[in-house]
């Protein structure tokens, strides 16, 4: 990917879609990553069972939030036809992206829209109803089906204002994608709601129509995308090769192998110098 190989440190800032992702990259190109690297090296060496929480939390950081500092997370609004799923992309992004129409299967592709949230890159999808079809709308459907298969987030719009609202099940064919990927459950047209306030257990009760919860709503987003964000100025592993060699280290350590968490941990801390000595015009945190 784009943070791959030795990007010039001022191009791996021009990449970054926000401040707060421009922020933390800055600070790596600081020095932070090689810091900790080099500190959890020092660890290794000395005492390898010592080494397993900071390089754990390490790792962690490069899966969630080093893999995001260029490239947005990606969620899918998903549900059945009709129950708001285009208005709500349209009321998370601010403004009309999506066609809102009454008539089901108006959505046959997915519809994206970058966004952020509380300074993190999110691309909201827009898909599909979810049901039986055929023809055109069976393949939005089936786009739908895949967009799940491939996000980091799935929220699950139900019409709060029906009695009988759609759940995902195993036998109405709603269900591929759904094992892989982590949910939010919203309930729309909550200004209308037929529903106690707290039924389903855990949605979060939304009206994309009148604004209610859609602050809430994305913050939920952001609670579950980023669950333990950095502190500033902390280590994140930031480009792909980064990521892996300290994924491959946090292994190594938790197998027993500290000779090979040594060598992991030296080559991530070469990536991290590469791009710490770009050109003298880097600039420097206030």
């Amino acid at each position: 990917d784009s943070l791959g190989g030795l990007t010039p440190p001022a191009r791996l800032l021009e990449q970054a879609p926000t401040l707060r992702t421009a922020s933390i990259i800055l600070d790596q190109l600081n020095g932070a990553f090689a810091n900790e690297v080099r500190r959890i090296l020092a660890l290794v060496e000395t005492d390898p069972v010592e080494a397993r929480d900071p390089l754990h939390r390490l790792a962690a950081l490069g899966n969630t939030v080093g893999r995001h500092l260029v490239e947005p997370w990606k969620v899918v609004i998903a549900g059945p036809p009709n129950v708001g799923k285009s208005s709500l992309v349209n009321a998370l992004a601010g403004y009309k992206r999506s066609v809102v129409s009454e008539v089901a299967g108006t959505t046959r592709d997915a519809v994206s829209v970058r966004v952020a949230f509380d300074g993190w890159p999110v691309e909201l999808i827009d898909t599909a109803g979810m049901r039986d079809a055929e023809g055109l709308e069976a393949e939005g459907i089936e786009r739908a089906h895949q967009a799940l298969t491939d996000a980091d987030l799935g929220v699950w719009v139900i019409d709060a204002s029906v009695s009988d609202p759609v759940f995902p099940t195993i036998t109405s064919g709603v269900v591929e994608g759904l094992l892989s990927t982590r949910w939010v459950w919203a309930k729309n047209k909550s200004d209308r709601s037929l529903w106690p306030g707290d039924f389903p257990v855990a949605a979060l009760a939304i009206s994309a129509l009148t604004g209610e919860g859609i602050s809430a709503l994305a913050t939920r987003v952001v609670n579950r995308l980023v669950p333990d964000p950095p502190s500033q100025g902390a280590a994140v592993p930031f480009t792909s090769r980064s990521i892996a060699l300290t994924e491959a280290a946090r292994s190594a350590v938790y197998f027993e192998k500290p000779h090979e968490a040594v060598w992991f941990l030296g080559e991530a801390l070469a990536v991290a110098e590469a791009h710490t000595a770009g050109p003298s015009g880097l600039p420097s945190k206030p």
